[in-house]
C-alpha cells in the first residue's frame, strides 16, 4: 500500500510538473534574454543564435579552406576560369572566410553585449552584400547554375543575422 501511494504521488507530481511545464512553455512566455531562443536548436520557428553562428562557421570554414588551398578548383565548379593573378585575390578572400569562421565559432558562447551585437550586425551586412553580388553574378551569366546555391546560402545567412540584428530576437546589451 505504501508503494502504491508513493507511485500515485509520483505520478501526480509528474503530471503537475508536466502540466506546469506545458503551460509555461505553450501558454506563458518565458523570461529570458531576447537573443536566446528556448529549448533545442529550434523552438517553433525560432533559431538560436548559437546555432546560426555554428552553421555560419562551418560554411565559412569549408569555403574559406577551399579558396585558400585550391582556389582554381573551387571557382571552376562555378564555371569560371581563374587566371593566375586572380588566385591571389581568391586566397585572400579565403583567408577572410577562415577568419570569419573562427570569429563566428567563438561568438557562439558569448553573452549579450555590444560586441556580440556588432558581430551580428557585421555578419548581416556581409551576408546581405554577398547575396546581392551572388544574384548579380547568376543573373548576368558570370557563373553557372551552381551560383544559385551560393545565392541560397547568402539569403539564409542574411535573413538569420537580420533577425538577430533587427528582429524580435535582436541581440541587445544587458541593461
Amino acid at each position: 500500500m505504501r508503494i502504491a501511494a508513493a507511485v500515485e504521488d509520483t505520478a501526480v507530481g509528474a503530471e503537475a510538473h508536466i502540466g506546469m511545464r506545458l503551460t509555461e512553455t505553450w501558454l506563458a512566455p518565458r523570461v529570458r534574454p531576447a537573443w536566446v531562443a528556448a529549448g533545442p536548436a529550434f523552438e517553433g520557428e525560432q533559431m538560436k543564435l548559437s546555432v546560426l553562428l555554428a552553421v555560419n562557421a562551418a560554411i565559412a570554414a569549408a569555403f574559406g579552406l577551399g579558396f585558400v588551398l585550391v582556389p582554381a578548383e573551387v571557382v571552376a565548379t562555378y564555371g569560371v576560369a581563374l587566371p593566375a593573378g586572380s588566385a591571389v585575390v581568391a586566397r585572400l578572400f579565403g583567408a577572410m572566410l577562415v577568419g570569419q569562421a573562427v570569429l563566428s565559432w567563438q561568438a557562439r558562447a558569448a553573452g549579450p553585449s555590444e560586441a556580440l551585437r556588432a558581430i551580428v550586425l557585421g555578419f548581416f551586412v556581409a551576408e546581405t552584400l554577398g547575396f546581392v553580388l551572388a544574384v548579380h553574378a547568376v543573373v548576368t551569366g558570370a557563373v553557372n547554375v551552381l551560383g544559385w546555391s551560393t545565392v541560397a546560402i547568402y539569403a539564409f545567412l542574411a535573413a538569420g543575422f537580420g533577425v538577430f540584428a533587427f528582429g524580435k530576437s535582436a541581440v541587445t546589451a544587458p541593461a
